[in-house]
């Protein structure tokens, strides 16, 4: 220490600059890969069943482990993709902010889904999604509520960033189901016999939770006196070539082949660790059992185990 200062309270100025030095560096950055992985829901294996309708379309579910993205794909995500062409397709700013959703048409959310190797979700994956096991209309319940969610009420005129609305997830942690833009998913919701098919165009398919220029309503219609009515949900056909400022999508995986595919790219160090862990906590138990098979296989990564050592917490 220099002369005339104590050792304590020289030492205790070495570790202020040490606290600050730590404060001001930067933490290295993640993977891609944790970095998405770190932006999904685990959704286990379950049904709902709709009130008040009879079957065929009365049932949704998800029959085996699946991975949902948490937010809606974002112009950040495109980029990253496609390039900085300084202009996600359809969003209607030049640029646009990247927490923006992005909007393209079905056939580019296709290959999107490819370039990151996932997919679009079915009809009957998103709506368990968004409404799970308990089948409540909305997303985050059963009663409408305001200023949760991007739609038309709340005239901000544009998207908004994802993850903004934390008052409107979904029983799984999403985020955006209901507002903000319109969602792809690979097929047609079960029972809707209408079109949107021109002439050149290649079919229809389905869009679902509606957008920023349409009032809140929700994710699937309380039925009026005759049971045997089809479910009426908050859902549009669209031709799969249509692209527009308020039509995106959110991401989906077959959750043991994504994770089985993808370890080995999320990091092997301590900061892989840390967060694999947080969130394999996140996932908890419903994930537990598929981790720990799957950390157990001959040539595991570790970051298998670590996901699963979270999930056990």
């Amino acid at each position: 220490p220099p002369t005339g200062v104590p050792t304590p309270a020289y030492a205790a100025f070495g570790l202020l600059l040490v606290a600050v030095a730590a404060c001001g560096r930067e933490e290295p950055a993640v993977s891609r890969a944790l970095h998405e992985l770190e932006r999904m829901a685990f959704v286990p294996p379950g049904t709902c069943t709709l009130p008040g309708y009879s079957p065929p379309h009365n049932e949704f579910g998800v029959d085996r482990p699946l991975l949902v993205d948490l937010y809606e794909t974002t112009v950040g995500d495109w980029r990253h993709y496609f390039g900085e062409s300084g202009r996600a397709p359809g969003t209607g700013e030049d640029p646009s902010p990247d927490s923006w959703p992005a909007c393209f048409n079905q056939l580019e959310a296709e290959e999107l889904a490819l370039r990151r190797g996932v997919r679009l979700p079915t009809a009957s994956e998103w709506l368990y999604c968004a409404i799970g096991p308990r089948a409540h209309p909305y997303p985050w319940g059963s009663r409408f509520q305001t200023s949760v969610a991007n739609t038309l009420e709340l005239a901000l005129q544009r998207p908004a960033a994802v993850g903004t609305f934390e008052g409107g997830r979904g029983p799984f942690g999403c985020y955006d189901q209901l507002g903000n833009v319109w969602e792809w998913v690979a097929d047609r919701v079960p029972g809707r016999t209408d079109s949107a098919t021109v002439p050149g165009m290649r079919g229809a398919s389905s869009v679902l939770g509606g957008s920023f220029l349409y009032r809140a309503m929700p994710t699937f219609g309380l039925p009026g006196d005759a049971a045997v009515l089809q479910a009426d949900f908050n859902a549009l056909s669209l031709a799969r070539e249509t692209r527009a400022s308020d039509v995106g999508a959110r991401f989906a995986a077959d959750a043991e082949d994504y994770f089985w595919r993808m370890a080995g790219e999320w990091g092997s160090d301590a900061q892989a660790r840390r967060r694999l862990t947080a969130v394999g906590e996140r996932f908890g138990p419903d994930a537990r059992a598929l981790l720990e098979e799957l950390a157990a296989r001959e040539g595991a990564p570790d970051a298998l185990g670590w996901l699963a050592e979270g999930a056990g917490r």
